[in-house]
């Protein structure tokens, strides 16, 4: 593989923003509360979520497409090496 398509560690990846609309807040994935009250609650009760609710009736979406484009597009949580990550959802 070429040098300059070799990603060095995760902290050159890109994080994507997430948007919980029940609390109507931004989440901080970096942060083990997500920067919210009882934040390592809610991320057990999303969690709990996946394969039982729809990803796009889970609460969370991209606050950039909806800010940017008008768009409401379903987001999910992903771990990659311990990290939690969003990612759209299209259906």
């Amino acid at each position: 593989m070429d040098d300059d398509l070799q990603i060095d560690s995760d902290e050159d990846l890109f994080r994507n923003p997430v948007y919980y609309e029940p609390a109507a807040r931004n989440l901080d994935l970096d942060r083990s509360d997500l920067g919210v009250p009882q934040g390592q609650e809610l991320l057990d009760v999303l969690l709990r979520m996946r394969g039982r609710v729809p990803v796009e009736k889970r609460g969370l979406i991209c606050p950039d497409c909806r800010d940017l484009r008008g768009r409401r597009v379903p987001m999910y949580l992903v771990q990659r090496d311990g990290v939690w990550l969003a990612s759209h959802y299209l259906s």
